[in-house]
């Protein structure tokens, strides 16, 4: 080895030494105490010149680096100028077993297997990448992968590539046949990544890519910030939470999603298809279709997660007809925003937007949710329905209780500060027509007001008041001051224009 240096190093003013180095080795080996066989016939010329001391003057020429690990040879040449607007030309042939070679270097934090084999040239300047002049470059070649295994802190659950290729070509690298795995979750993924020169090089560059992505099964909850992590620190973490699903925000990326089944905590979602686009640290779902409760839904949604306990989400969902006793029984949301349903029977649809915040458990905060829509139910049976059965007992209307509800009800309600809001509605039920309508929290309290309109057209009713709790309701009829109750009379033509 034989290097000169005179100067200082710089790069945010383009500043480096003059500098000549030579590195020469022949046949040469490595041998560490991490693992019991070297790298061996290392061969090495390398010269690094500076002549001017700018950054842009600065030039590094490998000429043929060749070694062999386990009777497996690899080789490698380059020559790289100007590292402020890298011209590089890199050519590769051979076959590394990741795994032995990560032992003999044993670099902390990181565990990878797998075998890589390389036979491709990269030849450009990071300028013409960037500026789109794409005939200038002469990046061919492939990179095959098998059984590639990389777990880091970064990531809670190790990433698997159990086969894989990539193709270069011109300014895109090409995924061909991507079959892998993260946790329970399986996959393969076909596509490309462009930019990827100015990415690796550059500052504050994003990685920009369009795919195609099927799985078999998908775990989001093994996504999440600290789960399955085996440090000291995880018990604490658990403590207080398993942390979101943190986005990377130098990934500009769109998928074309399909898996047959994703877990989300206690929910399972069937068929899932949509568009996935990633960007800037935020996912944005379009135009997403999936099975949930046995019954189609549509979705539009975006997600954000600012810090490893804390997220943000805002979506809008459609569905035509589903069980709502099913939806009380698998869908921890619904409960909590219907919590007086649990005996209700029938089918309902659903027309709703709502955004608001996640906690470290991916739990929807609910004093945090925004949003509105319409429930629409149908031909339904208010069996052990609390309110309506208080409201049944106190008017002495057997017919209210455990009702039949025929035809078509809509139920427009707004949510905020812990809120749901819920305007006037009708019912109609065996000659009533009962009406509600005012407030319910999202712990259960209830503000409300309703009557009983009776035969034969609900024109004379029994007002009431609801207050307490979607479990023990407190119905309050209206009474004069001898303590009988009364009955008020409404405008018919107004109401039946309503």
């Amino acid at each position: 080895m034989a290097v000169k240096v005179n100067g200082i190093y710089n790069p945010a003013k383009k500043i480096f030494p003059v500098t000549e180095a030579k590195l020469q080795v022949q046949n040469g080996e490595i041998k560490t105490v991490y693992y019991p066989n070297p790298v061996q016939k290392i061969n090495i010329i390398t010269d690094i010149i500076n002549t001017d001391g700018t950054l842009a003057g600065t030039g590094m020429h490998i000429q043929p680096v060749s070694f062999e690990f386990e009777g497996q040879p690899f080789m490698i040449k380059a020559t790289i100028n100007n590292p402020d607007d890298m011209q590089y030309d890199i050519v590769s042939d051979g076959v590394i077993d990741l795994g032995r070679i990560y032992k003999v270097f044993a670099v902390e934090g990181y565990d990878i297997t797998g075998l890589i084999k390389t036979d491709l040239r990269l030849k450009g300047r990071q300028s013409d990448a960037a500026a789109g002049r794409y005939r200038l470059l002469v990046n061919a070649g492939q990179l095959d992968l098998q059984e590639v295994k990389l777990h880091t802190e970064s990531f809670p659950q190790p990433f698997i590539v159990h086969s894989g290729q990539f193709n270069f070509k011109q300014d895109k690298m090409w995924f061909k046949e991507f079959n892998g795995s993260y946790g329970s979750s399986s996959f393969s993924m076909n596509g490309f990544l462009n930019n990827v020169i100015n990415y690796v090089v550059g500052k504050d560059e994003k990685l920009h890519g369009k795919f195609t992505l099927k799985a078999d099964y998908v775990d989001v909850k093994e996504f999440t910030a600290f789960a399955g992590k085996d440090t000291p620190q995880k018990i604490a973490d658990t403590a207080s939470g398993q942390g979101v699903v943190m986005i990377p925000d130098n990934l500009s990326v769109s998928l074309d999603a399909y898996a047959k089944k994703v877990s989300y905590d206690s929910l399972i979602i069937n068929d899932f298809k949509g568009q996935l686009t990633v960007d800037s640290g935020k996912i944005a779902l379009k135009d997403v279709a999936f099975h949930l409760i046995d019954a189609p839904f549509k979705m539009n949604a975006s997600y954000y997660g600012e810090t490893p306990r804390r997220a943000f989400f805002d979506f809008t969902i459609k569905a035509d007809s589903f069980s709502i006793a099913k939806a009380y029984k698998d869908i921890p949301m619904f409960r909590a925003m219907a919590s007086s349903a649990s005996g209700v029977q029938g089918m309902t649809g659903l027309d709703y937007r709502l955004s608001g915040r996640l906690d470290e458990n991916m739990i929807p905060v609910y004093p945090s949710l925004k949003g509105g829509g319409v429930l629409s139910l149908k031909n339904i049976k208010l069996m052990g329905f609390k309110l309506m059965n208080t409201v049944s007992r106190e008017t002495e209307h057997e017919e209210l209780k455990d009702a039949d509800v025929k035809g078509g009800i809509h139920i427009k309600s707004t949510i905020n500060n812990n809120i749901i809001t819920i305007e006037r509605v009708k019912l109609r039920i065996a000659g009533l027509r009962p009406r509600f309508e005012g407030q319910v929290s999202m712990d259960g309290l209830l503000n409300l007001k309703g009557r009983v309109g009776l035969p034969p057209l609900g024109i004379i009713g029994i007002p009431f008041t609801v207050s307490g709790t979607s479990d023990h309701p407190e119905v309050k009829l209206k009474r004069d001051k001898t303590g009988k109750v009364l009955q008020d009379t409404e405008d018919a033509e107004y109401e039946d224009e309503e």
